[in-house]
């Protein structure tokens, strides 16, 4: 076996070079994002956070959670068309998806999965009594994600309890009330820097920012409205560079923006580095 492919399972691999799934069933080729999701997956680096940021984040584009879970989707419909179960991929509450190799295949026949290039008498043969969910030990999530990994070894987390992983089958994504309160939140932060940016280029707003402090020959700027707890000042002081000469702070409730400047900001072409977060 060439070290493009990566055995899956019996008869199923995974070609980096021509990014498809090679099963009995045929080539399951995989678009992009399918490609990088599933190679950062193998790779044991599932972590939500990392996938969001490797496939877009990267590329200078802000998707909510829901892109994410439906990227999941679409691989999981790909392991199904290459006669693999989704369960394949596990969620792992709090961390992300990874691969787990199981010894009894059995393909998924409910309608979100049997819709992609799947054979119509798999389908029906693959349509039997459902297994109940089961704990998985430790060990047994450690020795089946190990027969997928890159050449690096890593190992993707887990969260033990009792020297077991419970797994427990996905039930689909519905968006609570506490993911839509970040979401809006978001929102409004862009938003606010967007009208902070736009403010700083008119010229009746040279003094929207007001002088706050200066340590260390760096002068910090921060708008009326803005309040900063200690420990914020202290990673903002501790994030600055010695080319910084100017520090501007904008905050609207949790969320916080800061440019770093190697001059006053009001002149054009001043080189800047910005950065955003929430005190939470």
């Amino acid at each position: 076996m060439g070290s493009n492919k990566v055995l899956l399972h019996e008869g199923v691999y995974y070609n980096s070079i021509y990014s498809c799934l090679e099963s009995p069933n045929g080539e399951i080729h995989l678009t992009p994002n399918e490609k990088k999701i599933l190679e950062i997956i193998l790779d044991g680096r599932g972590r939500k956070d990392t996938i969001i940021d490797e496939i877009w984040r990267q590329q200078g584009v802000i998707v909510s959670e829901s892109s994410y879970h439906q990227l999941v989707k679409m691989i999981r419909r790909k392991f199904v068309a290459a006669g693999l179960p989704s369960s394949c991929l596990k969620t792992i509450p709090r961390y992300g998806i990874v691969y787990v190799s199981e010894p009894a295949l059995k393909p998924d026949c409910t309608p979100e999965f049997c819709d992609i290039n799947m054979n119509p008498l798999a389908v029906v043969a693959g349509c039997g009594d459902q297994q109940p969910a089961r704990e998985v030990t430790a060990q047994e999530e450690v020795n089946a994600v190990g027969t997928a990994v890159f050449s690096d070894n890593k190992k993707p987390e887990r969260s033990d309890q009792g020297g077991k992983t419970l797994i427990t089958p996905e039930l689909g994504v519905k968006t609570s009330p506490l993911k839509i309160s970040y979401i809006v939140s978001f929102v409004i932060f862009i938003c606010t820097a967007v009208a902070i940016l736009i403010l700083l280029n008119a010229n009746e707003t040279k003094n929207y920012f007001v002088m706050s402090k200066q340590i260390d020959n760096v002068n910090y700027y921060v708008t009326p409205a803005t309040k900063l707890a200690p420990s914020v000042w202290q990673n903002v002081v501790h994030s600055v560079t010695p080319a910084t000469r100017d520090v501007y702070i904008a905050s609207n409730g949790p969320k916080v923006w800061v440019a770093y400047c190697e001059n006053n900001i009001y002149k054009d072409h001043v080189p800047c580095t910005y950065e955003h977060f929430s005190v939470y």
